[in-house]
């Protein structure tokens, strides 16, 4: 997770980059290739943060850091070798990482400035939601095996760092590839394949179950691939944060494949690169299906599943999100799982990968662990490892169980 905010105001912080790699949060500095240090960035803040930030880097060299300020937000120009410096500045003051967004020249930047600010880019809420499957879901919930996401959480720590920039995060994409084309082989309509990226190595990878009536309308779930360590260590497991969020996503995948569950619409499992560097794999894949016009009807991140840090089972954010789509959730977990306690709470920022998908226009939902001051003190160091949620995936799988019900019931199985 982008690490969460526990004591300021909203901030959301976007990234413009050229095309080489950018870093946030202290990433591992042994990870290969950090291109061209000395290349432009643009920074899109909060207006109020703009001038503390500019003086936190120092003037650009002969040009003013401030370029461009408009509807509270400000553009700043910066190096991509002082993301890193930015990174640092954010957790030593404020105990997160910026929750930014990155793109690939100033333009875009400006672009997704415009999606924050204009209220006609918002989006557009889904129509009223009902409980149609029943029967499905409660076929599917009692299959959900914790050792079975805690294989895939261990397949995915095995690698060392999952960092975007680093062959481990190449290696784990691929592992994750693999292993999710044997899950879905012999599945008709089932395809997987892996969304490369210009600005650095890691690929995301996405597997695709067609739906039979209406396939041109696609259901989402999603969890971000790659780890960091903030320390600038080498070893970033990313147990919790975030393997257990794939982990439970295929664990759901898993079971829709077995059962032999048949989907009106389709559905899509995505894993996605460059996460906690600031959102940018799923930038680029939510913002390329806007662009061709695909129709989301639904989206959930699962970001952080395993640390049961908190009286709550079940934690819903409720900013960056689709109200109509979070009650529906709030709504499934009465339905289906009652014995979680379920509560709401915000991040104050674009916190995770659904951000990318409402920015885009696609309503998302996003359940959490924990409240925001009980989640997993482990993450983004070398701590952050199974052993600390004891060694088994008993709060992941009841994410599993939601999820299903949520994929299920956006799916409309026929009956």
């Amino acid at each position: 997770m982008n690490g969460p905010n526990r004591r300021v105001r909203r901030l959301e912080i976007i990234i413009a980059v050229s095309a080489g790699a950018l870093a946030a949060c202290n990433s591992s500095s042994g990870d290969p290739e950090f291109a061209d240090a000395n290349r432009e960035a643009w920074v899109v803040v909060d207006g109020a943060m703009a001038p503390q930030i500019a003086d936190f880097l120092e003037p650009a060299t002969g040009r003013a850091r401030i370029v461009v300020s408009r509807d509270d937000h400000a553009i700043l120009r910066i190096r991509e070798g002082e993301i890193d410096t930015l990174g640092t500045f954010f957790h030593d003051r404020y105990h997160r990482c910026g929750g930014f967004t990155a793109h690939g020249s100033l333009a875009e930047a400006e672009a997704a400035l415009s999606d924050e600010t204009n209220p006609v880019n918002r989006v557009v809420e889904t129509a009223s939601l009902v409980v149609a499957e029943p029967e499905v879901v409660q076929q599917l919930i009692p299959l959900v095996s914790p050792t079975a996401i805690v294989s895939t959480i261990n397949g995915l720590t095995s690698f060392g760092t999952r960092n975007y920039r680093s062959t481990g995060g190449v290696n784990a994409a691929n592992w994750l590839r693999d292993r999710w084309t044997t899950l879905s082989a012999g599945r008709a309509g089932a395809s997987v394949s892996l969304f490369q990226h210009s600005g650095w190595p890691q690929p995301s990878v996405i597997m695709t179950l067609r739906g039979d009536e209406l396939p041109n309308e696609v259901v989402v779930i999603g969890g971000h691939l790659d780890s960091i360590n903030r320390s600038g260590g080498t070893s970033a497991p990313g147990a919790d944060d975030d393997a257990s969020g794939v982990a439970t996503l295929t664990e759901v995948a898993r079971l829709i494949i077995s059962q032999n569950i048949r989907l009106r619409r389709t559905i899509t499992f995505m894993a996605y690169a460059a996460e906690e560097a600031g959102l940018r794999g799923s930038a680029a894949i939510a913002n390329d299906y806007r662009a061709r016009n695909v129709n989301v009807v639904g989206v959930m991140q699962l970001d952080m599943t395993n640390f049961d840090g908190s009286p709550h089972d079940i934690v819903l954010i409720t900013d960056n999100v689709s109200t109509t789509q979070t009650d529906f959730l709030a709504s499934l977990a009465a339905r289906y799982v009652p014995q979680f306690p379920v509560a709401r709470d915000r991040c104050g920022y674009a916190c995770s990968d659904h951000a990318s998908w409402t920015r885009a226009g696609y309503p998302s939902v996003l359940p959490f662990e924990a409240t925001l001051t009980t989640h997993n003190p482990n993450i983004h160091t070398a701590r952050d490892t199974l052993s600390v949620s004891g060694n088994n995936a008993n709060h992941a799988a009841k994410f599993a169980k939601l999820a299903i019900a949520y994929m299920v019931e956006m799916a409309q199985t026929p009956d």
